[in-house]
């Protein structure tokens, strides 16, 4: 399976939607319509790993995407599928689930979500490890939105996180 999210630097940018191709010329560059939002999101991954530094790199991803029109990105962490809204349409981003059959979902640990959280920021995990912390942490979705620069945690029995992210570049 396709490794997803929005990591970037480690050649995700080309992983998370493949290249697309007008269906009529099989040219990528006179591709359209539903491909505009694969691409837009291709281009801004690369254009944030250009620039994105290890520790502290998430505001400059953010802020990277949300200047190239995605507005929000949401994950639904056990199947870790990423939905993220762009101005040329929604693209969805299938990884490889965290878990298959039937699993107990962890209680929401706000604790255990913010060391997930400080862990990543310092830039010592890759995004699949954030992500298996955010589950850890009993975290079943969270939105990502770039206008409102806010990320929302969010466990099944409701309860929730609301951290606001720094602007980054």
């Amino acid at each position: 399976m396709v490794r997803v999210g929005l990591e970037v630097g480690q050649g995700l940018a080309d992983e998370v939607v493949g290249d697309a191709l007008d269906p009529l010329t099989g040219d990528p560059e006179a591709a359209g319509g539903p491909h505009d939002g694969q691409r837009l999101l291709r281009d801004a991954l690369e254009r944030a790993s250009a620039v994105r530094p290890k520790a502290g790199g998430f505001p400059c991803l953010a802020e990277t995407l949300r200047r190239a029109s995605v507005s929000r990105c949401r994950m639904a962490v056990p199947s870790n599928a990423m939905l993220c809204l762009t101005d040329a349409g929604p693209v969805a981003v299938q990884s490889e689930p965290l878990c298959t059959g039937m699993v107990d979902v962890a209680p929401f640990d706000r604790e255990a979500l913010v060391a997930a959280l400080r862990r990543d920021q310092a830039g010592e995990t890759t995004f699949p490890e954030f992500v298996q912390g955010c589950w850890e942490a009993g975290v079943v979705w969270y939105d990502v939105d770039l206008n409102a620069r806010t990320c929302s945690y969010h466990g099944a029995d409701g309860a929730g996180y609301t951290e606001a992210s720094a602007v980054g570049i």
